[in-house]
């Protein structure tokens, strides 16, 4: 016979690991990335890394200094009401946050999540649309790396519209109005960040790994003989 109040515990822990790890997204998502850029050495995982940690911050700084000056607070308003509670609340490290500290209009989840979002959107639809370059690419290869493409790009764009929703609608850290400024500011700054990845990294700064598999030969490809390596000694 269950023990009375165990299974309301249990379902209590959950809920709030849960909330706990939605409100902590950013260091997630951050803590990944840097663990696949050091152990994969990819170009494009490092350089999300790179946005996430020092673009990021820069431009949230900029917009806390402006949502400082006075005129901006009189005539552009933006963000939540700006209270100690509500900051700490909105901080990705509410023991940092001061009394008088000046929050900027969008909040660092908002921030880190849009910006996620828009990177690796965009690498999973340049990995769509780029054709690989090779003479004969194997269409089956090709349908494979669409269907891929595009799986990864719905996944990524319901994850990321459903976890800005339930901020949105539950946290009282952004405003409509900081919504669109976030969306405005950091979806273009994504696929900036991504476009520098294609151009420092190789072909499409793969995150998924699937433009990988296109310049594997194919075992049909009647253009890719196979290779020995055999000692041949010279005559004497």
């Amino acid at each position: 016979m269950p023990l009375p109040g165990i299974g309301e515990g249990f379902f209590a822990l959950t809920r709030n690991t849960l909330t706990s790890a939605f409100m902590a997204l950013p260091i997630i998502l951050i803590t990944i990335t840097a663990f696949f850029s050091t152990t994969t050495a990819n170009p494009g995982m490092m350089i999300l890394l790179l946005g996430q940690i020092i673009a990021i911050p820069i431009v949230q700084t900029v917009l806390g200094f402006l949502r400082g000056l006075s005129f901006v607070r009189y005539y552009l308003n933006l963000g939540p009401p700006q209270n100690y509670e509500n900051n700490k609340l909105c901080s990705l490290s509410p023991v940092d946050v001061k009394d008088d500290q000046i929050m900027p209009p969008v909040s660092y989840w908002l921030a880190h999540v849009i910006f996620f979002g828009s990177y690796v959107g965009s690498n999973a639809m340049s990995i769509y649309t780029n054709d690989p370059e090779v003479k004969s690419p194997d269409p089956i290869k090709v349908e494979n790396r669409k269907t891929q493409a595009m799986t990864a790009f719905v996944v990524t764009l319901a994850f990321i519209l459903f976890a800005i929703s339930q901020h949105y609608l539950h946290t009282g850290c952004d405003t409509f109005g900081s919504l669109v400024l976030g969306l405005v500011l950091y979806i273009p700054l994504g696929y900036g960040f991504f476009e520098l990845a294609k151009v420092c990294g190789l072909r499409t700064a793969d995150l998924f790994g699937i433009a990988t598999k296109l310049y594997l030969p194919s075992p049909g490809d009647t253009n890719n003989f196979p290779y020995a390596c055999v000692n041949i000694q010279p005559r004497q």
